[in-house]
């Protein structure tokens, strides 16, 4: 009887590893992609609510708060730039939007057509909803802000 001296792995050995492994990875795609569009999700949510703070303590000030209700409610939109901007003339409050927002947060998750933030601010001037729009800041998606509308809702 001869003995053979067989080193390594047969080609069928090969296959079934690689096989095996392609199928791990696709699990783990899967669930890394979920992870990362949750991330990115909850990243926006968190960044509407300082948005929605910062327009809530502009409204605090007497004067801007007139300034809104004289105006019977506002709606700005943020810039690539990050100023916030409103075709509503209510430079008081958007003055005091963009000091105590700073610069208006990226937008990390961008589907469904969402490129940039809308601020809403009711006729009474107490009432904020921060929305995501289109690019052109004048078709809002959904809201975020006090609640959560669309692909937000459930993450």
């Amino acid at each position: 009887m001869r003995l053979r001296n067989n080193k390594g792995f047969s080609l069928v050995e090969l296959l079934i590893v690689i096989a095996v492994t392609a199928i791990l990875v696709s699990i783990g795609g899967a669930t890394l992609f979920k992870y990362i569009k949750k991330s990115k999700i909850s990243h926006d949510i968190s960044n509407a609510d300082t948005i929605a703070n910062a327009a809530i303590t502009a409204l605090k000030e007497q004067d801007i708060n007139n300034e809104v209700r004289l105006k019977g409610g506002l709606v700005a939109t943020a810039l690539p730039d990050g100023t916030f901007i409103s075709t509503t003339d209510a430079p008081l409050f958007m003055s005091a939007l963009n000091q105590y927002c700073g610069s208006a947060p990226k937008m990390k998750y961008h589907d469904n057509g969402a490129e940039q933030w809308m601020v809403e601010v009711d006729a009474g001037g107490t009432g904020v909803i921060v929305s995501v729009a289109d690019a052109t800041g004048t078709t809002k998606l959904f809201e975020i802000n006090p609640t959560a509308e669309g692909d937000y809702v459930g993450y």
